[in-house]
């Protein structure tokens, strides 16, 4: 999968809340240091979006992660955004691989040593999606760096 990334939030909204919602999320990210996201486990799923296999790694919630989460989801309340995820929901899949075969015995993936690092979380993307496998990217957005 590329680019390797976590999706945080899914949400309906108006091209005229666009602007308001940008501005919202630059102002967080100027806030947020980048923070890691290391993998606990392996999965394999049905995605009936996607009409294929794919592999996961189901990524720890950290404190940081927990944070920007909840706060993401208080700005879109605070918008008037609907929120496609439930109240207080909090994404842990990470797509590794698409279009693999269904795996019926977990046990015959190689398992990694968990937690095992992904990434650095380093920007938000904010992105419309155009189809199954089409996203059209409306902004990215760094989150602060640390100055020396």
């Amino acid at each position: 999968m590329e680019p390797v990334h976590l999706t945080c939030q899914r949400f309906e909204l108006s091209d005229a809340q666009l602007p308001a919602l940008l501005k919202q999320l630059r102002l967080l990210a100027a806030s947020l240091a980048p923070f890691a996201l290391a993998a606990n486990a392996l999965l394999t799923t049905y995605s009936p979006y996607r009409a294929l296999h794919v592999l996961k790694w189901e990524v720890a919630v950290t404190p940081e992660l927990r944070c920007f989460s909840d706060t993401l989801e208080r700005l879109l309340k605070m918008l008037a955004i609907t929120s496609l995820y439930g109240s207080g929901f909090q994404s842990t899949w990470v797509t590794a691989l698409e279009s693999i075969r269904p795996i019926a015995d977990p046990s015959m993936l190689m398992q990694p040593t968990f937690p095992h690092q992904l990434f650095v979380g380093r920007e938000i993307e904010v992105s419309r999606i155009e189809g199954p496998f089409e996203f059209e990217t409306l902004a990215r957005i760094e989150l602060k760096t640390h100055e020396h």
